[in-house]
């Protein structure tokens, strides 16, 4: 019998806070044109309507600026890492001692209209370069090259067609 007004409670406090979200993002403007708040939602239009016309409102973004204030006030930075994989340790290695976190992933170039899924990402990222400089992270993963190089002198780490020990060594590297 507990377990079943339990449930009960659940279910209905669960419906209320849906009821009241729904009041508070409305499905259309004025002009009767559809809002989406995200892109699964999106998606699910487009899928049905490839020509439909609506108005996009990224709530995760507006959250993730939220969030990112919230965590510079807190004086959390993160870097955050998509480009130099193969030097994560060194680059982090390097950022910690300015006391930047750094954390890696995979960004895709596809996204939905309006939608930007990389907005916490991107607003560190430029808060780091409002605080360093826009040649910091240059220079950091210069400097990280350089350090992966001395670790790993048996490695080939590849720039622009060069192997990067010739720079790093002093080493005249054999074509083979």
């Amino acid at each position: 019998m507990r377990k079943l007004l339990l449930l009960l409670t659940i279910q209905f406090l669960f419906f209320s806070c849906e009821e009241k979200l729904k009041s508070q993002f409305p499905k259309f403007d004025s002009n009767g044109t559809r809002i989406v708040y995200n892109e699964e939602e999106y998606s699910n239009l487009l899928t049905k309507n490839n020509n439909i016309k609506v108005i996009t409102v990224d709530t995760f973004c507006e959250n993730s600026i939220k969030r990112v204030k919230s965590d510079i006030k807190k004086g959390k930075l993160v870097f955050f890492n998509s480009n130099n994989l193969i030097l994560t340790r060194q680059i982090s290695d390097i950022l910690k001692k300015y006391g930047i976190e750094t954390r890696t992933y995979a960004r895709s170039c596809i996204r939905l209209n309006g939608f930007n899924p990389y907005c916490y990402q991107d607003l560190m990222n430029e808060e780091v370069v409002k605080k360093y400089g826009p040649k910091f992270i240059d220079s950091i993963t210069e400097l990280a090259k350089r350090n992966y190089v001395v670790e790993n002198p048996d490695k080939v780490l590849m720039e622009n067609g060069k192997d990067l020990r010739e720079k790093y060594l002093n080493k005249n590297i054999s074509k083979n």
